[in-house]
């Protein structure tokens, strides 16, 4: 199989269909230095390429440099006004140290700035008066696509200050849907009284053992909605 058609299989295989791989731009960086090279040819200078993190020299050969997401499915993190401003990109050989690997600190990006998926649920959000918190991005899309498309990732760690004032600008309402196991609860005991001190109405619900967001969507299909209503309880 060529790497894409492989990234392909691997995201029909966690059952992302085709719109919502369209609805959140997903895509995937290639083995060598494509991009690179198709960035050099519409103008755009290698020192530009490493400020916004998208390539990187190689630890081990000075003046050789990579794409930084290669080999690995690209989640798009965007901006309220739509723009792409960093990565998260998702390993789908099993051999890299990391499985995933964000874009670093640059003038446009900042993880600790963002919420992934924000952007695409933010009309939902409002209309709703509420969010859902999770902890990965395939959580946020398996979700999505079953219906509820009010949900978010916060990526498993402590929500800063920032992250903080672009939930309020669009609900005071959250729900934290955690995975049910230890680093699910470490993540409950991070975030919820931290959200509670800042005002927000703090809702949550926890997932069977060995189950998170994504294993429940694909279970419970359209029916996950109605099953997060009936096991959500409030935070106190």
């Amino acid at each position: 199989l060529s790497s894409s058609v492989a990234a392909l299989k691997f995201l029909e295989k966690r059952k992302i269909t085709a719109e919502t791989m369209k609805t959140f731009s997903i895509g995937y960086s290639y083995e060598k230095s494509q991009l690179r090279n198709a960035l050099e040819e519409k103008g755009y200078k290698l020192k530009y390429m490493q400020l916004c993190d998208v390539v990187r020299e190689s630890s081990d050969k000075q003046g050789e440099y990579y794409d930084t997401f290669r080999k690995r499915v690209t989640l798009p993190y965007f901006n309220r006004r739509g723009e792409v401003v960093g990565f998260t990109g998702r390993d789908i050989t099993d051999t890299a140290p990391a499985k995933y690997l964000n874009t670093g600190d640059t003038v446009l990006f900042n993880k600790g700035h963002n919420i992934w998926g924000l952007y695409q649920a933010n009309k939902e959000i409002r209309s709703l008066d509420k969010v859902y918190i999770v902890e990965g991005q395939f959580d946020v899309m398996s979700l999505y696509q079953n219906g509820v498309k009010n949900v978010v990732a916060g990526s498993g760690t402590a929500f800063t200050s920032d992250q903080v004032k672009l939930l309020r600008g669009v609900t005071l309402n959250v729900t934290f849907i955690y995975d049910g196991d230890a680093a699910g609860i470490h993540a409950a005991q991070k975030n919820l009284p931290d959200m509670v001190s800042a005002g927000f109405h703090v809702t949550c619900i926890r997932l069977p053992e060995g189950k998170d967001p994504d294993d429940m969507a694909k279970e419970e299909g359209a029916g996950i909605k109605k099953w997060l209503q009936d096991r959500e309880i409030s935070y106190v």
